[in-house]
Parts: C-alpha cells; structure tokens; sequence
C-alpha cells in the first residue's frame, strides 16, 4: 500500500500562530484572537482557490484590517450620529428663524442686524445648512476616531501577514 503526502494532495494551510503577538499588541486578547481566526479562514480559502502566494497573503491581510476596522467604527459611530444631528437640527432651526438670532444677542448686549435678502436666502437654503453642518459635526468625530481606529486596523493586518507567511513556510 502506497501512502501518499498530505501536502501534495491538499491545499490547506498547516496551523502557525506566530502572528498573533503582533495583532494583540494594537487591539487586545479578545479581538486579536477573532482577528487571526478572520485572517487564518481567509487564507485557507485563498489557498484553496489555487492563488499564489502573495494573493493568498493580501487576501488574509484585507480580511483582518476590514474586520478590525468595522469592529472599531461601530463604537464611535453612535457619536457621529448625535453629534451630526445635534449640528444639523440646531442649523436647520436657526436658518428657519433668523429673528431667534437676533434675539438672543441683544439679551448679550450685542447689536446684530441680518438683512433682509440674506434672513430669506437662509430661509430657502435651510436643508443645505443643516446637512453641511450635519457633515461637519459627524466629521469631528469621525477626525478625532481616525488614528485610533488605523493603529487597532495597522495591527490585524500585520499580525495576519506574518502569521500567513508562517503558515505557507510550513507548508512548503
């Protein structure tokens, strides 16, 4: 009876976690571990698939910044949400009633007059004001969110290329 070699008759990826030092050290135990099994399943399909070495590499390096990056976006995102529509509806409400405007800043001692043609081209353009104010309030955030979000994304794809690179040096 001949025995024949796993390696030759079967593209799956030999087991390595050599990588997941390098993706727990921006994200944690938790995510590092969900991050390399992402990675790890990625990778075996690509392999599987018949790619070459580098695809196989880039496709478990794609798969564990993507996940990283939705898991971490989640998070501000109910931020965005508020902040965006808290700028958007206060800019809606003043455009509407630029009297309220004037209003208020006499309470403060301050003469503010708006002419007229500009109280009624605040008055048409009222949704252009608030969705511009919607976007630079979520923009704030999301501006504020952005290097912490790369360095935990930065982080799974490292780990992920190095941990594929050890698997398919194993495998050879």
């Amino acid at each position: 009876m001949i025995l024949l070699r796993q390696k030759e008759y079967s593209k799956k990826l030999r087991d390595s976690r050599i990588g997941i030092g390098w993706t727990q050290d921006g994200n944690g135990k938790v995510d590092a571990e969900k991050y390399f099994r992402v990675g790890k399943e990625a990778a075996d399909k690509a392999a599987e698939e018949g790619k070459s070495d580098e695809e196989i590499i880039k496709a478990a390096k794609k798969a564990a910044g993507k996940q990283a990056t939705l898991d971490n976006l989640g998070k501000p995102t109910w931020k965005t949400i508020k902040r965006g529509g808290l700028a958007a509806a206060g800019a809606y409400l003043l455009s509407k009633s630029p009297e309220f405007i004037e209003r208020n800043a006499r309470g403060y001692g301050l003469d503010v007059r708006i002419p007229g043609e500009l109280k009624s081209k605040l008055s048409k353009n009222s949704k252009k004001i608030a969705i511009g104010a919607a976007v630079i309030g979520a923009g704030s955030v999301i501006a504020k969110e952005a290097p912490r979000v790369l360095k935990k994304r930065k982080a799974a794809r490292l780990g992920a290329e190095i941990n594929t690179k050890e698997r398919l040096k194993k495998s050879k």
